[in-house]
């Protein structure tokens, strides 16, 4: 109950969401392109708005996997933030000059994702980013 109170606007903002995606896949008559990543931008934040709950909820926990939920929550939090910024550019880029060509010759605006997540692998090896103690399961930046 207490992780409920602490997370509940986080559980309303995905439920806003949630309804948000399938009122534009009602809509969806006829499929477009800005209907399409606009699913995807609902989709990827749903998933953001999830994986920090989870992030904080395992901190220090102990119990089986607790130490791979942390890491990965971790992980997936800091990679979708500039997969989310990327989908956003697409849209705007999108949106302005209704040119899917232009959009893959920039590879959908996600060399940041790429940068982010081959940091995130290195911070596998050496702590860049965050690194989750092996014995407390304690996250730190």
């Amino acid at each position: 109950m207490k992780n409920l109170e602490l997370f509940q606007l986080n559980i309303f903002a995905a439920l806003m969401l949630i309804i948000l995606y399938f009122v534009i896949r009602q809509k969806l008559s006829v499929p477009t392109y800005r209907r399409t990543i606009m699913t995807h931008l609902t989709l990827l934040s749903v998933i953001g708005i999830l994986m920090e709950p989870i992030s904080w909820i395992v901190d220090g926990k102990q119990f089986f996997l607790s130490f791979a939920i942390e890491y990965a929550s971790n992980f997936f939090l800091l990679f979708l933030a500039p997969i989310i910024a990327g989908f956003l550019m697409v849209y705007v880029d999108y949106y302005i000059f209704k040119d899917r060509k232009r959009i893959r010759k920039r590879l959908f605006y996600m060399y940041p994702a790429l940068m982010t997540l081959i940091l995130l692998i290195i911070n596998v090896f050496y702590p860049l980013y965050f690194s989750v103690d092996t014995l407390t399961h304690y996250f730190s930046s």
